[in-house]
């Protein structure tokens, strides 16, 4: 069986040991490891013994077995590695559809097989690595590991598909089967077949354009595995126990009470044995300890063995009253036999394993099918209308809200041209329907010689709101669209949807939107300015325009920015019904700003405050950008982000100025000027060459060391550069210090110190100078002094 004990992570998978094989006997075990065992003894008392294995690494025969627990559920493959996994896409014979009905034309029927394993090469590199670790690289080919998956209990399957479980009609699936329960047995596999609405299966049917399948798969499986249990002792120092009884009192086998309230008797020696053993336990002469090896061991369990080892001691206890001490008159030989018979110590001791359930509940949103690269071919199309003998059913809708455009009535015409029923020549079916409602469905219905290569022609006359004048629009020919839309455009009308997209109406308060279209039927440029903003995110241009607007229209946004600056936009041409407008910004980029220097240490230069200037320009775009950051502390860091107008154009410049405690300044450049700014990071602030803390924590000022000097020197050879400091710490002045030192950036790092110890006598004891180049200085304790002899009288 497996245990949860050490378990190992190879391949990123979870790998459980089989409780006699684990790996750390593995290494340098050529005999069999002994193991302890509980057995009874001749008088049937569990005790402690030890056991041999049959098998073990001495044993060439010997295998270790492992397990290995899969991560998540995957669409399971055949044996020429293709995902199980198919989708068939359907569609109704439009004659058994009734006309202007809404409901589902079609349909999909999507069946796969989930499983939850590892796949195979993955599997096969975990046990390779397993052998490896168990018996060596170099190994005989011979031996080898046992590697199986985790073997579930029992459990269950469920399966969502876009977030439906198939209980009910949804909106994309109507029934699901294959979910529930599972043998557990091997890779677990299920096999699921689900009945898709028409919505469900336009939204399968486009598996190429998914990078995941909206199919969730979750497994609720448990498993047994082998866990420490319980230690449970039971003692009893007798020969206390005994003297101790006999100082609590004498108690009779068989005494009687006469009950409660005198009704009846009872006998009392169970009472009082139980009452004897809380006696010793309390004295430490006997005991019941029972340790849990795991937080799974319930209370109940525990409180079973803590009972189970009392009851011990109470059947002890009975034997030691019954051991009454001897008359007076029996000589000491007797008593001496007694005590040499009775006087004994009681231990037992029970270590238990137990065998534990695990819940494991891996779920996860199907996408091996995406692996390879003809997953079209697992979407299968299927027309159900017939060939031979259909009608053609043509529904006719007018996009177009009545409400709010300047529309009386739309009349759409279709006509159909098929081959005469008595066989000669041809006829045409023409019919026509009104429409004064944009939610008005008709149907055009004819009988069609064959569907295979059947086309319609069809125009629309348009009466407009307040008008005589009638449009005509051209009739289109030959067309093949199964469900007839007429759109604004086919009207003689434009009509479009300006709208706010994603907009910080912080940084853009508002738009100007212009639009412009030059009718060649009513001779004349249209145009009109609609503004967007908060209170009013959208608005509508409508125009009748006495013609199609296939060449489209045009339009240009300018933006108003929170500054009162203007940003325009260009004039950019559209065909849209419907367009929406994103900020002008289209990147920003930012840049992090560090500051360094003494803003603490009153012994060196402190600094007051550092404060940066940056700026960008955008000279094409007429745009600029000015930032300004102040630092207080050291290592200190900012963030100055700046919004983009041409995302290639990232160059900024910066300068800083450094004001010190008593008024002086300086300025970086010295002459004014503007550095550079580097990609992403810059530091600013005082620039040291060399930085190092001192802690004089180590000291505990005695007589002989009252005062500790450090001498810090510093010589640059490229600049020539020579800097002495001394850094004195007393009992009253035991604070950490920093030595920096100013120089070439990218100097020499290394430096020289010497250590030096003053009395109280005003004797010096001095270390030797060490050079180093280390970032922090930990001044070492001095040397006890050696005792001076006292001369004798």
């Amino acid at each position: 069986m497996l245990t949860m004990t050490n378990p190992l992570t190879i391949e990123g998978f979870t790998v459980y040991q089989d409780d006699s094989s684990v790996i750390a006997d593995f290494v340098d075990d050529v005999e069999h490891r002994p193991r302890l065992v509980v057995r009874e003894d001749t008088d049937g008392n569990p005790r402690l013994d030890t056991e041999i294995p049959h098998s073990g690494p001495g044993d060439p025969s010997w295998r270790p077995r492992f397990f290995v627990l899969p991560k998540e559920p995957t669409i399971a493959v055949d044996g020429q590695g293709r995902p199980i996994f198919s989708l068939v896409v359907y569609r109704h014979d439009e004659t058994t559809i009734e006309p202007g009905s809404d409901g589902d034309v079609g349909g999909g029927i999507l069946t796969f097989t989930v499983e939850l394993a590892v796949p195979d090469d993955v599997f096969n590199r975990i046990r390779q690595k397993l052998r490896a670790r168990v018996f060596g690289d170099a190994s005989d080919p011979g031996q080898d590991v046992d590697l199986a998956y985790v073997p579930f209990l029992d459990g269950k399957v469920t399966v969502a598909v876009a977030a439906e479980t198939g209980e009910g009609t949804g909106e994309f699936t109507q029934n699901i089967v294959g979910s529930g329960k599972i043998a557990g047995i091997g890779a677990s596999r299920k096999a699921v077949m689900v009945k898709l609405t028409q919505a469900g299966a336009a939204l399968m049917s486009n598996i190429e354009k998914l990078n995941t399948l909206p199919i969730n798969v979750q497994y609720e499986v448990s498993f047994e595995h082998r866990l420490l249990g319980v230690t449970m002792r039971v003692w009893c120092d007798v020969t206390s126990s005994y003297h101790l009884l006999q100082e609590v009192g004498n108690f009779k086998v068989g005494e009687e009470d006469s009950g409660v309230f005198g009704w009846g008797s009872r006998d009392v020696t169970a009472n009082k044995i139980q009452k004897v053993t809380e006696v010793l336990v309390r004295s430490k002469t006997a005991g019941v300890t029972v340790i849990p090896a795991s937080s799974q061991v319930d209370n109940e369990t525990l409180a079973s063995l803590e009972k189970f080892g009392l009851d011990m001691l109470n059947k002890e206890m009975e034997k030691a009253l019954e051991a009454s001490p001897p008359p007076a008159e029996i000589d000491r030989t007797y008593i001496e036999k007694f005590f040499q018979d009775y006087g004994t110590t009681f231990n037992f001791s029970l270590d238990r394993r137990m065998v534990l359930v695990q819940n494991y509940t891996p779920s996860g949103n199907i996408k091996n099918v995406f692996d390879r690269a003809d997953v079209d071919e697992l979407v299968a199309f299927v027309d159900l209308r017939t060939d031979f003998f259909t009608f053609l059913k043509i529904p006719i809708r007018v996009n177009a809200d009545f409400t709010k455009l300047p529309l009386d009535s739309v009349t759409v015409t279709v006509a159909y041209e098929r081959q005469s029923f008595d066989g000669h020549g041809r006829e045409q079916r023409v019919d026509s329907f009104n429409f004064k409602d944009g939610q008005q469905l008709e149907t055009f219905v004819a009988y069609a010689n064959s569907l295979a290569d059947v086309t319609y022609d069809w125009w629309a006359t348009v009466h407009y709101e307040g008008s005589h004048d009638a449009y005509s629009g051209p009739r289109k020919t030959k067309v093949r669209d199964d469900f007839l839309v007429v759109d604004v455009g086919s009207l003689g009308m434009l009509h479009v949807e300006f709208g706010l997209a994603l907009v910080d109406l912080k940084k853009f308060p508002g738009a100007k939107v212009s639009a412009r279209y030059h009718s060649a039927a009513l001779g004349r440029t249209l145009e009109q300015d609609f503004y967007l903003d908060d209170e009013n995110r959208t608005a509508d241009w409508t125009e009748v325009i006495g013609e199609e607007p296939t060449s489209g229209f045009e339009y240009k946004v300018d933006w108003l920015s929170a500054a009162g600056d203007i940003i325009p936009g260009n004039w950019t041409k559209s065909t849209a019904s419907r367009l929406r407008f994103d900020a002008p910004i289209v990147d920003t980029f930012e840049v992090a700003v560090a500051c360094t220097g003494n803003f603490k240490d009153p012994a060196d230069e402190q600094i007051v405050q550092v404060g940066v200037s940056l700026k960008y320009e955008d000279p094409t775009n007429d745009y600029a950008v000015d930032g300004h950051l102040v630092f207080t502390d050291e290592n200190q860091q900012l963030t100055w982000t700046v919004d983009l107008r041409n995302p290639e154009l990232r160059d900024y410049k910066y300068k800083y100025t450094i004001v010190y405690k008593g008024g002086v300044v300086k300025n970086f450049p010295e002459d004014g000027d503007w550095y550079q700014g580097e990609p992403g990071f810059i530091t600013v602030g005082e620039k040291y060459s060399l930085k190092v803390d001192l802690y004089p924590t180590l000291q505990t000022y005695p007589d002989y060391a009252k005062l500790v000097e450090v001498d810090m020197t510093y010589d640059d050879p490229v600049t020539a550069a020579h800097r002495v400091d001394s850094f004195v710490f007393s009992k009253d002045a035991n604070q950490p210090r920093t030595w920096r030192v100013r120089g070439t950036p990218g100097g020499m790092r290394s430096y020289r110190y010497r250590i030096k110890y003053f009395s109280t006598t005003g004797e010096v004891t001095m270390l030797p100078e060490v050079t180093q180049d280390a970032e922090a200085l930990v001044i070492p304790p001095p040397q006890v002094p050696a005792p001076v002899p006292v001369p004798s009288p």
